[in-house]
């Protein structure tokens, strides 16, 4: 019909500004038929309608991943989403957070899509779905207004970036059992966290061993807010790596209940604070 033709050629005309708009005119380093393919992707009808609850709570990472459009890589899609077609990574440009706003782009989400194909096919309970579905709710909790409050748009990004890396290369196994059986990855990191300490390692391998993954060296290392000319210069490679080492360490379940004890008390503070 006349009418599902409209829709067809509405969708192919943003598939091509989503084309332009993820950085293609920037010059980007990522080769434009990922692009054209995630932008289809994207604008697919189950795509669109899943995606429209991502950063909601009743988000079905599930039934998302398991898309044939997605193709298993629901993180780039997701990522995609939130970080490009969400404006997270525009902001960071405005900010002076990323000068290179387009070879950011693309290398962040070739980065995405090279850690969708480090979670394992048969290791379903911490595979690139249950990432997805930690991605996607990480999004709810950054948009609350006391997240907002407390968070830069660069803390967002890594909290997101931390989400998708959380698990990646799980082996299916738990720490208990590499301190145990005295596995390679235990000796490695001396029965510490021994697993999210390999998760977030091999999340910083990726990029070191693919350029056109490596948006981490794009980051300043000089960077003076251009808000608060008496603002210190920082350094944020610094600040970004040792974020995502931090968040993705605290994922360590032996430090759950620590963690849940200085949320209540933070939660407990500020009740106290409204209160005055």
């Amino acid at each position: 019909s006349a009418k599902a033709r409209w829709k067809k050629t509405a969708s192919k005309l943003r598939a091509a500004m989503l084309i332009q708009r993820l950085g293609k005119s920037h010059g980007a380093d990522a080769a434009a038929p990922q692009e054209a393919w995630t932008a289809a992707t994207l604008e697919s009808p189950l795509v669109h309608m899943l995606l429209s609850r991502a950063g909601c709570f009743d988000f079905d990472a599930m039934d998302f991943a398991s898309l044939n459009e997605v193709d298993k890589k629901p993180l780039r899609v997701l990522g995609t989403h939130l970080l490009g077609s969400c404006g997270i990574l525009d902001s960071l440009h405005k900010q002076d957070v990323i000068p290179e706003l387009g070879v950011f782009r693309a290398r962040t989400f070739q980065y995405l899509e090279e850690i969708d194909g480090l979670y394992k096919q048969n290791v379903p309970y911490h595979g690139a779905a249950h990432a997805t579905d930690v991605m996607a709710t990480t999004e709810w909790f950054m948009r609350l207004k006391f997240m907002q409050d407390q968070t830069t748009t660069l803390d967002h990004f890594m909290a997101l970036l931390a989400a998708a890396v959380h698990d990646v290369g799980h082996p299916g196994t738990n720490n208990l059992f590499h301190t145990k059986t005295m596995s390679h990855l235990a000796v490695r990191y001396n029965d510490l966290s021994v697993l999210e300490s390999y998760h977030v390692s091999l999340a910083f391998e990726v990029m070191q061993g693919k350029q056109s993954a490596n948006w981490f060296a794009l980051l300043p290392r000089e960077f003076r807010s251009a808000d608060d000319e008496s603002a210190s210069i920082v350094n944020l490679q610094h600040y970004v790596r040792k974020g995502l080492i931090d968040m993705v360490l605290a994922t360590d379940m032996s430090k759950h209940a620590k963690n849940v004890q200085r949320l209540k008390e933070l939660v407990a503070d500020e009740a106290e604070k409204s209160t005055n």
